[in-house]
């Protein structure tokens, strides 16, 4: 027969070691975030993967393709920079430019950005013929992947699948 003391002080153990995991799984659960899809003013596609009103991923189509990655970590200095893209079934490596310049809202955060525009494609270039192309490439790779992995020098960004009902045929040009 267990003494009555060690029996409630192993209760009261029990009793905290579920607490904490409660508070654990609540912040887990508070640091989800959400595919978000809508059209701007002019009637162009946006994508974008929130956590809270932070916006860790960003893509917007108009007269430009312009994606926009909250880079992990301190913020860092202007500068050039390259992360690698990974879904189910390509790896794009994106060179772009690291930013502080930006409108999005990270709750008076200051947040460092990585931003692409066009794909990296130059205009006066005969590549950028390759726009749409590649463009349509990287959504549908997107779209169907059941996850996203990012790659930077900072970290790495794990996004879930894109459950949003008609992204695809939303966001291809």
């Amino acid at each position: 027969m267990q003494h009555p003391l060690k029996t409630l002080h192993l209760l009261v153990g029990l009793g905290m070691l579920m607490l904490s995991l409660g508070m654990i799984g609540s912040a887990a659960a508070a640091q989800k975030g959400y595919w978000h899809f809508e059209r701007d003013d002019r009637d162009h596609p946006q994508l974008e993967y929130r956590q809270g009103s932070k916006v860790l991923f960003y893509l917007g189509v108009g007269r430009a393709i312009g994606l926009w990655i909250a880079y992990p970590g301190p913020p860092q200095p202007d500068d050039k920079a390259k992360i690698t893209i990974k879904t189910s079934s390509r790896i794009w490596t994106v060179k772009g430019d690291l930013t502080n310049n930006h409108d999005f809202n990270r709750d008076d955060e200051h947040a460092t950005y990585f931003l692409q525009w066009d794909m990296g494609l130059s205009r006066p270039k005969p590549e950028f013929n390759n726009l749409t192309r590649i463009y349509n490439q990287f959504i549908d790779s997107l779209v169907a992947s059941k996850q996203i992995v990012i790659v930077t020098n900072a970290g790495i960004i794990r996004l879930p699948m894109i459950a949003l009902k008609g992204a695809r045929e939303q966001m291809r040009i």
